[in-house]
């Protein structure tokens, strides 16, 4: 598996915050992905302003969004989501990224 790129939907006009995914730490991420429910809905970023939740690209060869307490999985142009009301992928994606990146209070649950 090929390192992923991960961003922090934070900011509205600037650049976002990226970091690398490890290897374990993506394999850690599919097996997440492949435990949670598939649900018929794509997810949609939240509208507000601060943080949205995690984009991480080149993923097992896919792009995944993580957002609202879903997961949607993009690859050749097909979408697929899964239910994820614990929020494991994104707050998985958010351990892995540099220390203080998002603030107690704004952090998934």
């Amino acid at each position: 598996m090929t390192e992923a790129v991960a961003h922090a939907l934070v900011f509205s006009g600037r650049r976002d915050p990226s970091w690398m995914i490890d290897e374990a730490i993506g394999t850690e991420l599919v097996r997440i992905w492949e435990g949670l429910d598939p649900v018929p809905i794509a997810a949609s970023l939240i509208d507000q302003l601060g943080y949205r939740g995690v984009v991480v690209d080149g993923l097992a060869g896919a792009r995944f969004l993580a957002t609202g307490g879903t997961v949607t999985e993009t690859r050749a142009g097909a979408r697929r989501t899964r239910a994820d009301p614990e929020r494991r992928f994104e707050r998985r994606v958010l351990d892995a990224g540099p220390p203080g990146l998002i603030d107690r209070a704004s952090r998934p649950e």
